[in-house]
């Protein structure tokens, strides 16, 4: 491969007498496909052949790669000499990366939509670059909704959707808590990693610099070199809300998830019971929960309720109410009863009641102080 794209180099440099500019679009797609279906080891000899035409070739003016990920760990790109990375982290073309504010408004002027200016901008607005008074929108949303005139998630690509859901899920407790509190609104420090190591992707370094470049996350750096990380904007929120949703789909849940929240919604006990412990039998593992459950738990509870949002629930995660904090409160349209989540862990529990019990007693016990301390905090 790399001779064949060599001598095409050559054979252009003949022709035109002149040095030959490579450019190559989407370069992580390929190392990214061969990851999630298994033959990353098998397809890195082919891919550093194939970006061999780049190195130590006379007829190479300069070459040009563009994609989402920056993976030169991966090996394939390490023979390349001189490589200079542009992206938001960098002031170079941090403006080019997406549609300003200005650039927006000549735009929605143009086809009769000025007053819809707010709405556009909590939607898709917020993503941070190198240049602090520059925000960027997503131009590919933007552009979906001026021809479609209607706010809705236009930016979704499944491939790489269902490859970070499977990193989330397989991720630690501590990173399930982080993607919580980001869900929520919060901003939270993180580190990024500049390149993408896809034999690494159990860190949690790696899982933040995944979704930072992949667009799921956006912030500023701070002084300890970490990333001030928020979700960019609501439509990022709503597509990084389903991923959990879409791996309990993609492992065969899919009619045990919707009987599950249609439970949920109506109170039936005993669906809830049977269809949580099916789940967590078959797709939670003991070192998911090891260290801190009740917010692991949490965290999962809290990714397959949001998107009830598109159905005009309102979701509240340990917000003031009452006395307290319940721990996840879901706000019912047209004047339908309310619904409070209160996780109870056992082992927290006996230790508060100091006695030794069996597991059932345990169960009602747990039960019986969560429902009591919503009765007694006023939730």
């Amino acid at each position: 491969v790399s001779t064949q794209s060599t001598g095409l180099t050559r054979l252009l440099h003949r022709y035109h007498n002149k040095r030959v500019i490579v450019i190559v679009d989407e370069y992580d797609v390929p190392v990214n496909e061969a990851y999630i279906h298994g033959y990353y080891n098998k397809a890195l000899p082919f891919l550093t052949a194939t970006f061999g035409v780049l190195k130590d070739n006379p007829f190479l003016e300069k070459g040009l790669l563009t994609g989402v990920l920056r993976v030169a760990k991966s090996g394939y790109l390490s023979g390349l000499n001189n490589l200079c990375v542009y992206s938001l982290l960098d002031v170079s073309y941090a403006t080019m990366y997406g549609v300003q504010q200005q650039e927006l408004k000549e735009a929605l002027e143009y086809e009769g939509l000025t007053d819809k200016m707010d709405d556009v901008k909590s939607y898709y607005n917020g993503y941070n670059t190198a240049i602090p008074s520059v925000l960027l929108y997503n131009p590919w949303s933007i552009l979906k909704y001026l021809a479609y005139k209607k706010l809705e998630p236009y930016w979704t690509e499944t491939g790489k959707i269902d490859f970070i859901a499977n990193a989330i899920w397989s991720a630690p407790t501590t990173v399930h808590k982080t993607i919580r509190l980001l869900l929520e609104g919060e901003t939270v420090p993180v580190l990024v990693e500049t390149d993408i190591n896809f034999k690494q992707l159990d860190s949690p370094e790696a899982l933040w610099s995944l979704l930072y470049f992949s667009g799921y996350l956006t912030g500023k750096m701070n002084d300890r070199k970490e990333l001030e990380a928020r979700i960019p904007n609501t439509e990022v929120n709503e597509q990084l809300s389903t991923m959990l949703k879409r791996e309990i789909e993609a492992k065969g849940f899919s009619v045990q998830y919707s009987e599950l929240i249609s439970a949920l919604l109506s109170g039936n006990q005993q669906i809830v019971e049977t269809h949580l412990r099916t789940l967590a039998r078959e797709l939670f593992s003991c070192h998911d929960v090891a260290r801190t459950p009740e917010a692991w738990y949490h965290a999962f509870m809290l990714s397959f309720i949001y998107p009830l949002k598109n159905q005009g629930y309102r979701i509240k995660s340990n917000t003031e109410a009452g006395l307290g904090r319940p721990d996840i409160v879901i706000h019912a349209p047209d004047g339908k009863p309310d619904i409070i989540v209160e996780l109870k862990t056992i082992t927290d529990h006996k230790k508060k009641q100091k006695v030794e019990s069996d597991d059932d007693d345990d169960l009602c016990s747990c039960a019986k102080a969560g429902l009591e301390q919503i009765i007694e905090k006023d939730y």
